[in-house]
């Protein structure tokens, strides 16, 4: 059997490294944040949140400095009479630490079908650069 060592690119030890090595307790308490993909390539990056049930309206996003923070909140109505209520996605923020390379005035949001999409594109300088050979 061959093992393989998993290389963790430097991008993610800062990208939402606060959400990162939290006790049980504090996970426990964090349940009712959406689950999160973050991804890579050449011109940016992207995050999708996973929050089933909200709407476009619900949610806000800042950025601040190199910080960027996605936050929803939803009026809860009081009238269902719940026997168990797993998930709730009433309030929530999540804030990501971007690196370095990322232009933050490049950004864009789409919410469709519960996924929130945010992208984030790169500086010019940090993207690949082909040369041409003469």
């Amino acid at each position: 059997m061959t093992l393989v060592k998993f290389h963790r690119p430097s991008f993610y030890k800062n990208f939402g490294q606060q959400d990162f090595g939290k006790s049980f307790f504090n996970e426990q308490m964090n349940r009712q944040k959406p689950l999160v993909n973050i991804l890579e390539n050449n011109e940016g990056f992207a995050i999708e949140l996973a929050a089933p049930g909200l709407e476009k309206s619900d949610f806000s996003l800042k950025v601040d400095k190199n910080l960027l923070i996605v936050s929803a909140q939803k009026e809860q109505t009081s009238e269902t009479n719940y026997k168990l209520r797993e998930f709730d996605f009433g309030e929530f923020e999540r804030k990501f630490e971007l690196p370095n390379s990322a232009d933050t005035e490049n950004i864009e949001a789409l919410y469709e079908d519960g996924i929130l999409s945010v992208k984030v594109g790169k500086k010019a300088e940090a993207q690949p650069r082909v040369i041409d050979i003469h």
